[in-house]
């Protein structure tokens, strides 16, 4: 079953001789919707994430236990009490906080030039040899063998290059959801028929 669908695939694409093209204007928002996708699913911002919001509260608590150990039973609890209430308030209120200051950081990276070679005009070409980007005074060509993985969002669509760079294509480069679900689809099988890793990608 699983050698057939594969054979599907490669069939799919393989038949589909006239590459794939789309236009789009590549923003700041893009960018920083990549940096924050990237963010939430790769294992080094998972671990990041997760340290910001327990280890400080780990440490509050760590400094009530001791303070009750110190001062001894007789104490109304009251400051271990309120760390607990504290720590509570940062693990729900962390994930906000984090995401923003990421978001801030990103945006104050990109202030620092005036990436004219990144932002602007880009015409994307997808076919059984590669992806081909035209952005502002660039040309770049990737094969498919060059090409980490393939992920989306419900906004975008990401062609890893390497583990911290991507083509990303916005959804609203599209007339409709649809179409930006099949060029999505299309692309998934072209990778995956050149055998490239995780073609089929998260959501």
């Amino acid at each position: 079953m699983a050698a057939s669908a594969k054979g599907k695939t490669r069939n799919n694409a393989e038949g589909r001789r006239s590459p794939l093209r789309v236009e789009y204007d590549f923003t700041l928002e893009d960018a920083l919707a990549f940096n924050e996708y990237h963010f939430r699913r790769s294992p080094a911002g998972r671990r990041a994430r997760l340290r910001h919001m327990f280890l400080p509260p780990t440490i509050w608590m760590g400094l009530a236990l001791g303070f009750e150990a110190f001062v001894g039973g007789d104490t109304n609890h009251s400051f271990a009490v309120a760390l607990a209430a504290v720590s509570a308030m940062w693990i729900l209120t962390a994930p906000l906080f984090l995401a923003r200051q990421i978001r801030r950081s990103v945006q104050r990276m990109y202030a620092e030039g005036r990436n004219r070679a990144l932002l602007g005009r880009h015409v994307m070409s997808v076919s059984i040899e590669g992806v081909t980007d035209e952005g502002p005074g660039t040309r770049t060509q990737t094969r498919w063998e060059s090409v980490e993985r393939i992920a989306r969002s419900t906004d975008h669509l990401f062609i890893y290059l390497n583990a911290v760079a991507a083509h990303v294509v916005p959804a609203r480069a599209f007339p409709d959801c649809g179409e930006f679900d099949r060029f999505v689809q299309s692309v998934r099988e072209l990778a995956a028929a050149a055998a490239v890793g995780d073609a089929q990608g998260d959501n």
